[in-house]
């Protein structure tokens, strides 16, 4: 009689088997900062996990996420190995029935809000809010801002039209404590329909001497903006444009350049950015409104010098879009503001 013995080795290493290894101090909720995994085709790019509730982890189940103490560096999870993954992206640990739930950052792609850390899957794409849902507006300082969704960004679709109305082209804003802006032709309906023009140092609510000196905007700068949105910078801008079609050395290039992003961005344009042209207040000695209907110019949080800072200008009879970067409006001329959120 012959007896026959049969063995069966079984691995219980993650990376020897289509499961994960994770490395996080604290399961309690919200995104990892000191996450590690290990996957069967990818064992260094995984990061930016996020749980959903505690978890009681059973190290000794094979096909489950295993947790360990130990810290190690870590990198942007990438799309590939997120779909490359074979488990669902809940997976239940078996003591105490609790759960981890990967989800990718803002900005990943995706085919279902499930996947997203902020819920929301648009256009493929993991967004945050407020730029989700039925979330498209708000109401701020009794004025409603519809927003638009361009790329990532989530931007006003109206210009800013907030604070005092001041009495003339030659006054100059005083006040520290209080927003201050012009108005086409002193006329508040030019306000309502175009939005305020401020200068620079009040458009990021800094002290009027720094039209005039050089001055730092926190990072972000939210300015005259409510909270949790802020004035945008000149490398925020280019992102947008960049967006719309602008090579890199196109934005990078000052004055006017691209080819029709100002078109997209214009009233009408496919961007949704809607940007009317609102005109401007001249920064010479002889102050003065013009160009309503023909140009519009933007603020941006980004500083040249004591007297210059970056803006961007739409012209109605060009397709491009101009990056101003000094020798033409200084920092006390009056511009139109958009909002970009945090």
């Amino acid at each position: 009689t012959q007896l026959g013995i049969l063995v069966y080795q079984y691995y219980t290493n993650p990376s020897r088997t289509a499961t994960m290894f994770l490395t996080q101090t604290n399961w309690g909720g919200g995104a990892s900062t000191t996450l590690f995994a290990i996957h069967p085709t990818n064992l260094t790019n995984w990061t930016n996990f996020y749980s959903t509730s505690s978890v009681d982890v059973d190290t000794g189940v094979s096909g489950q996420i295993s947790v360990s103490p130990t810290l190690s560096s870590t990198t942007q999870t990438s799309d590939a190995d997120f779909s490359a993954w074979s488990k669902p992206s809940n997976v239940y640990i078996p003591t105490g029935g609790n759960k981890i739930t990967l989800l990718k950052p803002d900005g990943a792609s995706c085919t279902t809000g499930t996947q997203c850390s902020s819920g929301d899957c648009t256009g493929n794409v993991c967004i945050p809010p407020p730029c989700t849902g039925s979330n498209w507006s708000m109401t701020y300082s009794g004025i409603s801002y519809p927003f638009v969704l361009i790329g990532t960004q989530c931007w006003f679709a109206k210009n800013l039209n907030i604070g005092t109305m001041l009495a003339s082209v030659s006054t100059l804003p005083s006040n520290n404590s209080v927003i201050e802006k012009w108005c086409y032709n002193n006329s508040t309906a030019n306000c309502t329909t175009y939005g305020g023009l401020y200068t620079w140092a009040e458009a990021n609510q800094l002290a009027t001497t720094c039209n005039t000196t050089s001055c730092t905007p926190s990072t972000p700068s939210q300015g005259i903006c409510p909270s949790g949105w802020h004035i945008p910078t000149d490398a925020e801008f280019k992102t947008l444009e960049m967006y719309l079609g602008m090579s890199q050395v196109e934005a990078d290039t000052p004055w006017e350049r691209g080819t029709d992003q100002g078109t997209k961005l214009k009233s009408g344009g496919s961007s949704g950015f809607n940007a009317l042209m609102s005109g401007n207040l001249d920064n010479t000695s002889n102050r003065f409104y013009y160009w309503l209907n023909s140009y519009t110019n933007f603020w941006l949080a980004s500083e040249i010098n004591t007297t210059y800072s970056i803006s961007r200008q739409l012209y109605i009879s060009s397709t491009k879009v101009t990056r101003y970067m000094n020798g033409w409006f200084d920092k006390t001329a009056g511009f139109s503001v958009r909002c970009l959120k945090n």
